[in-house]
């Protein structure tokens, strides 16, 4: 070990406060000084990245996650299940406040798939 400290990037006014007493900061030059620049070239394309990650995991949910049927508990067994119409008995697609036969493409009304009896929203 030598006696020679390095001080890295501390103000002048705290370097001479170490020296006087003769408390040293002992950190490896890396090599790497970063301006306030690049510095903040580095948050704009790590904002940007997340950013864009977001993006496309909102594209995902809407294009695949929504189309997974979604259960709801009926008032007369109690139950999670899943829907269906009321026209066909065939699985529906769930619009906001609307359901859409699969078989028939018309609105439709939404029943329990395991009791048979309407759902109640």
């Amino acid at each position: 070990m030598s006696d020679e400290k390095i001080f890295y990037q501390l103000p002048p006014f705290l370097v001479e406060k170490v020296q006087e007493s003769k408390v040293g900061v002992k950190i490896p030059d890396a090599g790497t000084d970063i301006s306030v620049g690049e510095l903040c070239v580095y948050a704009i394309v790590l904002a940007a990245i997340l950013i864009i990650i977001f993006i496309i995991y909102i594209i995902y949910f809407r294009k695949y996650g929504l189309k997974r049927g979604r259960k709801h508990r009926c008032n007369y067994c109690g139950q999670l299940v899943n829907i269906m119409s009321d026209c066909h008995y065939a699985p529906v697609t769930e619009q906001f406040l609307i359901g859409v036969c699969q078989a028939c493409g018309q609105e439709c009304r939404l029943l329990c798939s395991q009791c048979g009896k309407p759902i109640m929203r």
